[in-house]
């Protein structure tokens, strides 16, 4: 499936978020890295809930810290499918949907390790998780 990704540069200017979004023209939208809780946020209400949000992670930014913000936008805006950027997106995806479920989860690939983590809190909806 070919993506159009709209990058936005910066979440705090919240002017800068309003144009882009009314002139969405893309189907991935993606705030810098670890800004994903705070560009949703600001969004609120100009969200298009047919978007995906792209979630670069790696240094510095971990699946399991990506996962608890994602968790928490999904609060704020009405978030449903989200994208994952990044050198091991497969993996990645792979922890912050085992993340997304209420279980404990022990796992271990090139993207983290964790043993017995949760995230809370859960998801507010069903989140569909790709890949790039």
């Amino acid at each position: 499936m070919n993506r159009t990704f709209l990058e936005i540069t910066s979440p705090w200017d919240l002017d800068e978020i309003k144009r882009d979004l009314v002139r969405h023209t893309s189907d991935v939208l993606t705030p810098p890295l670890g800004q994903a809780a705070m560009f949703c946020a600001a969004a609120g209400e100009l969200w298009p809930p047919e978007s995906c949000l792209g979630v670069r992670v790696g240094q510095g930014y971990s699946a399991a810290l990506a996962a608890r913000d994602i968790s928490g936008a999904s609060h704020l805006v009405e978030l449903r499918h989200i994208v994952i950027l990044g050198p091991a997106a497969q993996d990645a995806a792979l922890i912050m949907m085992a993340l997304f479920e209420e279980d404990l989860v022990t796992m271990e690939n090139s993207a983290g390790k964790l043993r017995d983590a949760r995230n809370r809190p859960a998801p507010a909806r069903p989140l569909t998780v790709d890949w790039v």
